[in-house]
């Protein structure tokens, strides 16, 4: 199968990747070399709704070969770099989540009551199932607003009562696994909150759109590292992590242990 052509002009998908990137790239920065600097963490925290949000709303649940090896790549840098194994990084909930993002649809959609059973049931199962794989179970609550805002459109679908409700559950959700983790202070955590809050309702009105007239009056070189921000995000991923751990075994000898690899973090979830 061809895949298919991206457009020439910026889209609303490359600016919203690029911007996940940013956050992420800083949250991994204060994760490996600034871990006092918890507000690198609540700033970098906001991508994990905008990534989680794009797998549910996407039509495509595509497991290729370079997912799959970008998982392995990550999973053998932190045993090079002496990181923990588990959680599995977060490519693997990625892939979990296009696996089962579907089928779990199909079941919330029933009826009211079987949707918030469905998300009651992964807010209770975030903390073990993250022992696991990055987020856990979270990957999935986050990606079912995703799907909801895909259908929304459709005004006689039942996911369409349900959108506002749950963007504040799954905000009081994700705020509170994060504070539990990280011991945000009072206002760190009403800053996440907020952000959270703000992040999700903005990509309630998420749309694909193509940017033609605001791409021919930006410089070329701005174009290309948008769209190379907003459509490479699994090799920036991949490389981003591997460029951190390869510096981290030169200058931070004290945090990073060649080979010396451990199965488990005294808090798994803990992981960047």
């Amino acid at each position: 199968m061809t895949r298919k052509a991206l457009p020439d002009s910026l889209t609303s998908y490359d600016f919203l990747k690029a911007l996940a990137v940013v956050l992420m790239v800083a949250d991994h920065i204060g994760a490996y070399y600034l871990p006092d600097m918890l507000w690198l963490r609540v700033a970098g925290r906001l991508c994990v709704p905008m990534w989680f949000f794009l797998i549910g709303y996407a039509r495509s649940r595509d497991l290729g070969r370079l997912l799959w090896w970008g998982a392995l790549l990550v999973i053998l840098s932190d045993f090079v770099a002496g990181r923990y194994i588990f959680p599995l990084n977060v490519l693997v909930t990625i892939l979990l989540v296009r696996m089962l993002i579907d089928l779990y649809m199909k079941f919330a959609m029933r009826s009211s009551l079987a949707f918030w059973c469905g998300a009651m049931a992964l807010a209770a199962l975030v903390a073990p199932s993250a022992l696991l794989t990055q987020y856990g179970t979270q990957g999935l609550l986050l990606a079912a607003f995703g799907w909801i805002v895909r259908h929304m459109p459709q005004n006689d679908h039942p996911a369409a009562a349900t959108v506002f409700p749950y963007i504040v559950f799954c905000t009081l959700v994700f705020t509170l696994t994060q504070w539990s983790l990280f011991r945000f202070s009072p206002e760190q955590t009403t800053i996440l909150f907020l952000g959270t809050l703000l992040t999700m309702a903005t990509l309630r009105s998420f749309r694909p759109i193509a940017f033609t007239r605001l791409t021919n009056s930006l410089p070329a070189g701005l174009t290309i590292l948008l769209q190379g921000a907003g459509r490479h995000t699994l090799l920036i991923y991949v490389t981003h992590l591997l460029l951190i751990k390869i510096a981290g075994l030169w200058l931070y000898p004290e945090w990073f242990n060649f080979l010396g690899w451990e199965l488990l973090p005294p808090a798994p979830w803990l992981q960047p």
